[in-house]
């Protein structure tokens, strides 16, 4: 199964996603994202394989020694292929891409990599607004989406691990306060 690293919203803005979420379920277009048990976030990285235990102290480690991470959601994208998506997208900071890459070296380890779209110079951050949807429904994910106020200010809190399908927490933890 694979593994995704991802960051966690602060509560107050993954409330403000959620309100958006709930408004595109109700269309019934799209798949429900909370009911997949999903919570609002960036993936940094999906591997196909992880060892989970020295991934947790490193991941640990990392998160200890990293502040905050304050970010600005500046605007709506789409990725058409292989499935379409509809998603809001930060500012990509230096702070940001940094941390990525900092994820990503550490966690290439024993053969490990992330997929392809996950590596650095490549990956788009984004958080995921609707996904499970026809591609001719974009107009109508589009217009749903656009309930999300632009630009928003967003804290990254923690940093996670998930193995999917089905979804399941593994471990995740809380970035060093200011």
């Amino acid at each position: 199964m694979p593994y995704a690293v991802v960051l966690y919203f602060d509560k107050q803005s993954g409330n403000t996603i959620k309100k958006v979420w709930e408004s595109i379920n109700a269309s019934g277009m799209t798949a429900n994202m909370q009911e997949a048990g999903i919570y609002p976030h960036i993936t940094l990285a999906v591997f196909d394989q992880l060892a989970c235990q020295p991934c947790e102290s490193t991941l640990a480690e990392l998160a200890a020694h990293t502040h905050l991470i304050p970010l600005q959601l500046h605007h709506l994208g789409i990725f058409s292929h292989p499935e379409p998506v509809v998603f809001v997208a930060p500012i990509p900071t230096i702070e940001l891409l940094m941390f990525h890459q900092a994820v990503i070296q550490t966690l290439s380890v024993d053969g490990a990599a992330p997929r392809d779209i996950y590596q650095p110079g490549v990956w788009i951050p984004h958080c995921t607004l609707a996904i499970g949807f026809e591609q001719g429904k974009f107009p109508e994910m589009i217009e749903l989406s656009m309930g999300l106020e632009l630009p928003l200010d967003i804290s990254i809190e923690q940093i996670g691990v998930v193995e999917y399908q089905p979804l399941k927490d593994i471990f995740k933890y809380d970035l060093a306060p200011e």
